[in-house]
């Protein structure tokens, strides 16, 4: 029972996202095929995208939640069938596959795989079995909510002290991260709380070092500078706990926040991955992945729309000042219309 359960999970967060990347860069660029790492990310970010992008029109259309389920499962079905399709006859597992048979490490890269694999799996039994008991009041809030969600069969309009319906939870209503809790929770048939503090800050952590993996990638050319980077990194978050604002407490301790997944996954992914966007020609097919990313940004926390656009115009500061001209300004557009939309309709419902 318990490993039919994992296999709706394996599904989404392994599965799906590998499909959707595929779907994403197909045909693209020579560059983004060789990183399978950003493949993943981007395929994952396009999950949360699309599921926001449904949740939120909905919640106010009021329409269950048990709907909007069934027409999410049936849209990925769809696009993970769409990219099999005509991505089959790259064969990308099998490429991936014959890459990582080829590899081959040098001693030293060996041990620092060993000491990086060493430090990634205390972090991985932390994240299965430690329990916060300090700095995470918000809990009351996040984790009653995405069980409302189900036993209501409704989004955003029951009080979670009084359990009263209301009209609208505004500020939540714009989010979906809860809502995604609870999807989880309904596919896979855990409980709620299960979801959020076990398997979430466990296969998200994972991810925030795929993201990390991306960023020392951008970092260093040689493969034994990325491990150690990757080591430092690492002895870095497990003994960087000294506040409830630091990066260890939100990628170690409370990963099922979405505030948490926004500030150790997405802003990290996104810092690293603008200044190859902005000192590119414009292509639609990026802007559509830079739209993703906002859209992943924006369905996580409202704090996701401020930050994004906050990140967008630093990096752009940043490289039109190294390139001593203005450059990636249509970029920019594109990626802060939605979290500027986001903040434009909060502001004017509050």
């Amino acid at each position: 029972m318990f490993l039919l359960k994992c296999i709706p999970l394996v599904i989404i967060f392994f599965v799906v996202p590998f499909f959707l990347g595929n779907l994403l860069i197909y045909k693209k660029n020579p560059y983004m095929e060789c990183l399978s790492c950003e493949k993943y990310i981007l395929g994952h970010f396009a999950a949360l995208a699309l599921f926001w992008v449904l949740c939120v029109p909905m919640a106010f259309l009021r329409t269950s939640f048990t709907f909007l389920a069934i027409v999410y499962s049936i849209c990925l079905i769809f696009l993970c069938c769409i990219s099999f399709a005509i991505c089959h006859k790259e064969r990308p597992l099998s490429k991936m596959v014959s890459k990582v048979k080829r590899l081959q490490f040098t001693r030293f890269e060996k041990i620092y795989l060993l000491l990086f694999l060493l430090l990634l799996g205390i972090q991985l039994y932390f994240a299965m079995f430690y329990e916060s008991t300090v700095w995470s009041y918000d809990d009351y809030d996040y984790v009653v909510r995405s069980l409302d969600t189900i036993t209501s069969d409704h989004m955003s309009t029951i009080n979670v002290i009084s359990g009263e319906e209301i009209s609208f939870s505004f500020k939540r209503v714009l989010n979906s991260w809860d809502i995604y809790i609870s999807y989880l929770s309904k596919l896979s048939g855990f409980h709620v709380t299960t979801v959020a503090h076990t398997i979430i800050p466990t296969c998200f952590l994972l991810i925030g070092y795929l993201v990390y993996t991306y960023i020392a990638k951008q970092l260093f050319d040689q493969r034994e500078n990325r491990l150690i980077f990757l080591c430092i990194l690492s002895v870095a978050f497990i003994f960087g706990l000294y506040s409830p604002y630091s990066l260890t407490f939100r990628l170690l301790v409370t990963l099922w926040q979405g505030k948490a997944v926004l500030s150790s996954i997405v802003i990290p992914f996104l810092i690293f991955f603008l200044p190859d966007v902005y000192n590119q020609d414009w292509n639609s097919r990026t802007a559509f992945d830079l739209l993703i990313i906002s859209m992943a940004a924006c369905s996580l926390t409202m704090m996701g729309s401020g930050m994004s656009i906050i990140i967008y115009t630093v990096m752009l500061f940043v490289i039109s000042l190294y390139r001593r001209n203005l450059i990636g300004l249509r970029y920019y557009i594109c990626g802060c219309v939605i979290p500027a939309l986001q903040m434009l309709l909060y502001l004017i419902m509050r």
